[in-house]
């Protein structure tokens, strides 16, 4: 402990006081205490706080980005290109393929390719809105969600639309304006998507980019919302709560 706080002056400034008052062990336990066995803190998670960690250090050092690890972004985009066109051999009984992580540091390619064959390999959600400003929506979900386009189309029977959502995920929306007869928007307070979050570094960052992108934080019509998530409303009132918690059955 006292070798690896010297390392950073602060705290190393620190490690002494609190060595001399019996601090210093319980600071320790306490980091002891913390259950990090794989039935509690799944190996992606674990994989994803040793990327966050090893980011930090790297930028205090004023490392080249993405100098020691790949980012999960470019991980997810890795995948998705080497999965591309094989979706109908893949899902026939029996079809094998072998993935080959040349590194295999923080196992990314690995994990994020098991979840990628899973989600094509089970039902897939859209979920399809009505938008004023077409480019506008799609602008703020990419650059507030970390969505990517997945598809677009112009004037098919009179609508413009956009498929935008985060690559090998089973859920993606889908933006439409039309053309001839534009549709009134109608949402309500508590029309709803929910993003869990678990992770409060992750959870944190997210509520940053989604304010950067322009989304208005409301109180939500639901008190429920406000205890563990912040709720935002695009210009055409739709609403999307980030809930820094696990989904559970338990959930208000």
């Amino acid at each position: 402990m006292r070798r690896t706080c010297s390392n950073d002056s602060s705290l190393s400034t620190a490690s002494p006081p609190l060595d001399d008052k019996n601090l210093l062990f319980m600071l320790t336990q306490k980091f002891a205490n913390i259950d990090l066995h794989p039935d509690a803190v799944p190996n992606e998670t674990m994989g994803m706080v040793f990327e966050k960690l090893i980011r930090t250090f790297a930028e205090a050092s004023n490392e080249t980005a993405g100098e020691h690890c790949a980012p999960r972004e470019a991980i997810q985009l890795m995948v998705h290109c080497l999965f591309a066109g094989d979706d109908k051999t893949l899902a026939k009984p029996g079809a094998v393929r072998s993935l080959y992580d040349p590194v295999a540091g923080t196992g990314g390619i690995l994990s994020v390719g098991l979840e990628q064959r899973v989600a094509r390999l089970v039902a897939h959600l859209r979920v399809a809105r009505p938008v004023s400003g077409l480019d506008r929506s799609v602008e703020m979900y990419c650059a507030g969600l970390g969505f990517a386009i997945l598809g677009t189309f112009r004037d098919h029977n009179g609508f413009d639309g956009t498929m935008v959502g985060e690559l090998g995920a089973a859920v993606h929306f889908e933006f439409t304006v039309c053309r001839a007869h534009p549709v009134e928007l109608s949402p309500t307070p508590e029309d709803l998507v929910v993003f869990y979050l678990p992770e409060s570094f992750k959870w944190a960052e997210r509520c940053s980019l989604v304010v950067a992108a322009s989304f208005k934080e409301v109180q939500p019509f639901k008190p429920y919302w406000s205890r563990s998530g912040r709720t935002f409303e695009d210009p055409d009132g739709y609403r999307v709560v980030l809930q820094n918690a696990a989904w559970s059955t338990q959930g208000g």
